[in-house]
């Protein structure tokens, strides 16, 4: 299936963004109030997570590290940050790594786009996107390379507007494509 190749532009078509202006505060004050959520027993590390507003709940995955091997999972459905640490944590069975997760309205289906799969950056489609599990096989999303960076490709977002998908990505050459 190649439901975003006619929609992803890959910064080769550039749209004309009117610049916008707001005041910023001139200080910032962060609080915490420690960790969100611990890796389930079995994962060292969990990192790279993506989020979207689902049903009124917060939907969340992410890459999950088991001290050798990336994988990735999703969380169980929340209702505010604070249930974040009590919410199911369900590993895939097929690692999605440094995902992205949205809602793509000209198809009516859910994506989540990663890298590490078949190509250096792939996506998967869903109607159920809660079902860490119910995705479908590998689509290609982008199968290029870059040159000067051990990784390759990394950490992928697309970012939509009314008619285009644009792909965003790092090397671990410090650059950002």
């Amino acid at each position: 299936m190649r439901l975003l190749e006619a929609n992803v532009a890959l910064l080769a078509s550039a749209a004309t963004v009117a610049a916008q202006t707001c005041n910023l505060p001139s200080s910032y004050k962060w609080s915490s109030q420690g960790p969100l959520a611990q890796p389930k027993n079995g994962w060292a590390s969990l990192k790279d997570f993506t989020h979207v507003p689902y049903n009124g709940k917060h939907l969340v995955y992410a890459s999950d590290y088991t001290g050798s091997n990336y994988g990735s999972m999703n969380f169980g459905l929340f209702s505010s940050w604070s249930d974040m640490a009590s919410a199911s944590q369900t590993g895939m069975s097929a690692a999605t790594v440094a995902p992205t997760l949205f809602y793509f309205a000209p198809k009516s289906t859910w994506i989540l786009a990663y890298q590490w799969g078949p190509t250096a950056f792939s996506y998967k489609t869903s109607s159920d996107p809660t079902n860490a599990n119910g995705w479908s096989g590998a689509n290609a999303l982008f199968s290029g390379s870059i040159s000067g960076s051990g990784t390759g490709p990394i950490d992928q977002t697309l970012i939509g507007d009314s008619s285009n998908m644009y792909l965003f990505f790092a090397g671990d050459n410090g650059k950002i494509y």
